[in-house]
């Protein structure tokens, strides 16, 4: 999901920013918008493509893992994730 805003450009800190998320975030990300012009959100639950190529083909440098504590210690979806 991709979702833009337009933010008052002093408040801006940077243009892109991908959120790797469960459905914890939902309640976050309306508040990232006021920051940032474009979110991209990634639930990796259901995502299976690459991370790293969906950030090269974006242009997206920067990301926030926004997880309830239970999910991101229980949840095997977590090891899609490959540094």
């Amino acid at each position: 999901m991709k979702i833009t805003s337009k933010p008052d450009p002093q408040t801006v800190k940077q243009e892109k920013l991908l959120v790797i998320k469960d459905s914890y975030a939902h309640c976050v990300i309306p508040f990232l918008t006021l920051h940032v012009p474009e979110i991209d959100v990634i639930d990796i639950r259901y995502y299976n493509g690459s991370i790293s190529s969906y950030m090269a083909e974006n242009g997206i440098t920067n990301v926030l893992f926004l997880f309830n504590t239970a999910t991101f210690i229980d949840n095997s979806a977590i090891m899609k994730l490959s540094f």
